[in-house]
């Protein structure tokens, strides 16, 4: 009843994405992005924490197929989700359960994602496809994913009609995020990006000129599955460099946190 497209532009940083529905509101369920982590699009039988949830793995530096992979293994109904997943580094991944209803099909390229389901037919997301496979780098991001909208439509769209469409843009991310912890003597903890790693940390004696070691670390494996907002302790002392002591789900967001709804909804 669905089709979106997710797009990343590797010069700008920008990623983008749009979708078109029989449903009215579509945007509200379907689409999620944030500069820091990429892009999501959860549809059919929507499972709503599959947005922030895969934004999460995004962000702590899973890859897209692996976001796929963990969403649908702990999901106890996957035969009638669709997702499509883009990461910043410009891979994308999508997943149709069997029990999505035709037709329904989805397809991946650079920087791209494109899916669908109750559409008129295959050459629905074929199209999509083609739009989003003629983006000229550099170009706003906008223009293409309501460019690629208008191809689906164009193919034949929901096969239900229309009712609504929604497009979200975000901007690159910033290269360092405001420093975090206690103001007194000690260390303290900066979230940063560091190269291609989503969720790094770079520890600073928080009395001192600048910062004396650098780091950059992926969470355990044995974080939770399911946006393991994970986080590294750093200790009181400055005479102690910072260890890795565990990794856990924070008890309370911080300013890129995030909630997490439930629930599942047909779209």
């Amino acid at each position: 009843m669905t089709f979106s497209v997710l797009l990343h532009d590797p010069e700008t940083g920008e990623t983008g994405a749009a979708v078109a529905s029989k449903f009215l509101a579509v945007g509200a369920l379907v689409l999620h992005a944030r500069a820091d982590s990429g892009a999501v699009a959860t549809q059919a039988l929507v499972n709503v924490s599959f947005g922030p949830d895969g934004l999460g793995l995004l962000r702590d530096g899973l890859p897209a197929d692996e976001v796929v992979a963990r969403l649908v293994a702990g999901d106890p109904s996957p035969d009638r989700r669709q997702l499509a997943v883009l990461g910043l580094d410009g891979r994308a991944a999508g997943y149709t359960g069997p029990g999505c209803m035709a037709t329904a099909q989805h397809t991946t390229g650079a920087g791209f994602a494109a899916a669908g389901n109750v559409l008129a037919g295959p050459g629905v997301v074929d199209a999509l496809a083609a739009a989003l496979g003629a983006h000229a780098a550099g170009t706003p991001v906008a223009r293409t994913v309501l460019a690629a909208l208008r191809a689906g439509e164009a193919a034949g769209g929901d096969r239900r009609g229309r009712q609504s469409a929604a497009w979200s843009s975000a901007p690159a991310a910033a290269t360092a995020a405001a420093p975090t912890g206690s103001s007194t003597c000690g260390w303290t903890t900066t979230r940063i990006r560091c190269g291609s790693w989503a969720g790094c940390w770079t520890c600073t004696p928080s009395c001192s000129t600048g910062p004396t070691r650098r780091t950059c670390c992926r969470c355990p494996a044995n974080c939770a599955a399911r946006s393991p907002r994970c986080w590294r302790p750093s200790p009181r002392s400055r005479s102690t460099p910072p260890t890795t002591a565990g990794c856990g789900r924070l008890s309370t967001p911080g300013p890129a946190g995030r909630t997490s709804k439930s629930g599942s909804y047909d779209r």
